[in-house]
């Protein structure tokens, strides 16, 4: 028969709703700019890499709302409760995004949970001949080889933002290698750095890093100012931080900003 919950959810998909039932791009995107102006950045990455769809939960007389995030793993694993002394406690990300949808609802609406799911994409033909390749390959990670990831032209992107981006620079016809591992660093401090974009242009060459995403949470700032150096050791003096929104937004135009830093340096 299933919970109380899940009964008055299934009933909610059963009705049509209202004409004025909150549409989730548009309060995603406006979640996304909402926690951003408030310094919360890494909550608004999460956002940009999701879909969101509302549900209704009791019968249309009432206005209680469950908020659907569906992206990849790294989301989930974000807002998932932690158990403590047998209770569960909502993650600081959870009630972020949680606070931040309500504040844009129109009033009677209201988002008591806030649930992420995975992204359910398009099934290829050879999904059995792919996988069975990375399971005899485990350790091949030079191109975004762990995590969820998006393809698009044969590569593997690590969210939206970072798709973008890659278009933007395809659109420029720019040599550039997404999500690629290197070895680096001088004797005794040598490490396999991964970087957002590594790009050539006429010689030049630059690395471009989308900041504020999920997989680069400010935590890991001074991992990845240690891997800025190491690149820096040979040369790679163009190593330029964006954040992740201005990415998703404007990729175009972070992309031409990052093209004119390369032009300033010798070949």
């Amino acid at each position: 028969m299933g919970t109380g919950r899940e009964r008055r959810r299934r009933s909610a998909y059963m009705r049509e709703p209202d004409s004025d039932f909150p549409q989730g791009e548009t309060y995603l995107s406006n979640a996304a700019s909402y926690l951003l102006e408030g310094g919360v950045a890494e909550a608004a990455s999460l956002l940009a890499l999701c879909t969101l769809e509302f549900v209704h939960l009791g019968n249309w007389d009432g206005m209680e709302l469950e908020a659907v995030l569906r992206g990849p793993r790294v989301v989930r694993s974000r807002l998932q409760a932690r158990i403590v002394d047998g209770e569960h406690l909502p993650s600081q990300e959870h009630e972020i995004i949680k606070d931040a949808l309500n504040a844009l609802l129109s009033v009677p609406y209201y988002v008591s949970e806030v649930v992420a799911k995975g992204s359910l994409v398009t099934t290829r033909q050879d999904w059995r001949e792919r996988l069975e390749t990375q399971l005899r390959h485990p350790d091949a990670v030079n191109q975004a080889g762990y995590g969820d990831t998006l393809q698009w032209e044969r590569l593997r992107f690590r969210s939206k933002t970072e798709l973008r981006i890659a278009k933007a620079f395809e659109k420029r016809e720019v040599l550039f290698f997404p999500n690629c591992r290197c070895r680096a660093g001088e004797p005794g401090d040598r490490a396999s750095p991964e970087v957002d974009f590594l790009v050539c242009l006429g010689g030049r060459w630059g690395a471009l890093e989308v900041d504020g995403d999920a997989y680069h949470p400010a935590k890991n700032r001074a991992r990845e100012q240690a891997a800025d150096r190491r690149l820096n050791a040979h040369g790679l003096t163009v190593v330029h931080h964006f954040p992740g929104l201005e990415c998703y937004e404007d990729p175009e135009g972070v992309v031409d900003q990052f093209i004119k830093l390369l032009e300033l340096q010798p070949r």
